[in-house]
């Protein structure tokens, strides 16, 4: 049995779509309203107000160049409409990572409590760091806001054996997933 391989190709938008494709991406982000699950993917509910559905078209038909290997339906039903993503297993993954969560896009991106956790790590290394001169509780203070800094990377995946966890599970059995960062 062949493997299916999901891997989506960012320079398939060329650099004279890639603004259009932003702001449709953005726009689309601030309208969702709701995510319900499906056996093979998401159906978004959108705000018909904040994004026209042919915006919304448009923004499947250049999504479509560089993830050929999810399936779209898009519905328009009053004020509410609807977009469903799918695919073959592995999408719903894809899915997660690219629109996480009905809190990241209600109302513009929010800070769940890891991202509010990281700024104040940063903050207080930025400012102990600066303050460390004056005395040598601010040396400490600075070690300890370090160590609360590599508590964060651990914790959001950017370090270490969380980062190693999801390669591994990301390549057993037949299915392999690359999922590129966008920019």
């Amino acid at each position: 049995m062949a493997s299916s391989i999901l891997a989506c190709n960012i320079q398939a938008i060329s650099g004279a779509q890639r603004p259009r494709y932003d702001d449709l991406v953005s726009r689309l982000r601030t309208a969702m309203r709701d995510r319900k699950e499906l056996p093979d993917g998401y159906r978004y509910s959108f705000d018909s107000a904040k994004i026209t559905l042919p915006e919304v078209s448009e923004w499947i038909s250049l999504e479509h160049l560089c993830c050929p290997f999810l399936i779209f339906q898009l519905e328009g039903a009053g004020e509410l409409s609807h977009v469903s993503m799918r695919g073959l297993e592995g999408v719903k993954a894809i899915l997660q990572q690219e629109f996480q969560s009905g809190k990241s896009f209600r109302r513009g991106r929010v800070m769940d409590k890891l991202t509010i956790f990281g700024l104040f790590a940063v903050t207080a290394m930025l400012a102990t760091y600066a303050l460390e001169k004056r005395s040598h509780w601010f040396s400490l203070a600075f070690a300890v806001s370090c160590v609360l800094m590599s508590a964060y990377g651990f914790l959001q995946g950017a370090l270490g054996p969380s980062a190693w966890w999801r390669r591994l599970v990301a390549g057993r059995g037949q299915q392999k997933a690359f999922i590129p960062d966008r920019q």
